[in-house]
């Protein structure tokens, strides 16, 4: 499973650098979005009109991303799925394999190209998420955010404590 992921990442390494690098940015956008918001208000408050357009700059920014991050995903995770299907396929009709059998080798391919295309950027965007919340907090609230890095390191050693010996290899990769 390992090697057919690492083959992928290596044959189309251009492409998903691309489409991670969006994501890196939607998640970039995704974190300061509260901080702009908060500026947006204390600039209405202060009767700074066009100081709070800003935020709609960010927010309209935001979907232009998502938007183009989506576009780039849709078109790379196809392409790379159209490349690792056809081939095989062809080769398993030349062979004369049952269709279930080709069915089950194409649908565990699309599961590959799943795991680059979902799995990873949520995985992604849920760390970012967790400690862009931990560097606010540390930021803004100095000692809730020393709370929440003891919360969050607790979590992190009582995984590795609590779960089975089979399960920590996933852990350490």
């Amino acid at each position: 499973m390992w090697k057919m992921l690492k083959h992928i990442g290596q044959t189309h390494r251009r492409k998903l650098i691309t489409t991670f690098s969006l994501v890196g940015l939607d998640n970039l956008l995704l974190l300061i979005y509260p901080v702009f918001g908060g500026w947006a208000i204390n600039a209405v408050m202060e009767g700074k009109v066009w100081q709070a357009m800003l935020y709609g700059v960010v927010v309209l920014l935001m979907w232009l991303v998502g938007a183009a991050r989506r576009a780039a995903d849709t078109r790379t995770f196809t392409q790379i799925y159209t490349e690792i299907a056809v081939p095989v396929v062809l080769e398993q009709r030349k062979r004369e394999v049952p269709h279930s059998a080709i069915t089950a080798r194409v649908t565990l391919s699309r599961e590959f190209v799943s795991f680059f295309e979902e799995h990873l950027p949520i995985a992604a965007t849920s760390l970012v998420s967790i400690f862009g919340a931990c560097m606010m907090l540390l930021i803004l609230e100095f000692w809730v955010g020393v709370l929440a890095v003891a919360i969050l390191a607790l979590f992190f050693y009582g995984c590795r404590c609590v779960l089975p010996p089979s399960a920590k290899i996933y852990i350490s990769v």
